[in-house]
């Protein structure tokens, strides 16, 4: 849903979207507990 919203507006403004990926992380906070932090890697390109 998210990656269609971003596909729609950005048609007429001189910027196409490639590939999109969604994942997560493992990490580690500062307090030294493991936490999953979600990930979307967008990829925009410039029309020529």
């Amino acid at each position: 849903m998210f990656a269609q919203i971003i596909v729609r507006r950005s048609e007429n403004s001189g910027y196409s979207i490639g590939e999109i990926k969604i994942g997560s992380e493992h990490l580690q906070s500062r307090d030294g507990r493991a936490r999953n932090v979600s990930t979307i890697d967008i990829e925009v390109k410039r029309n020529t």
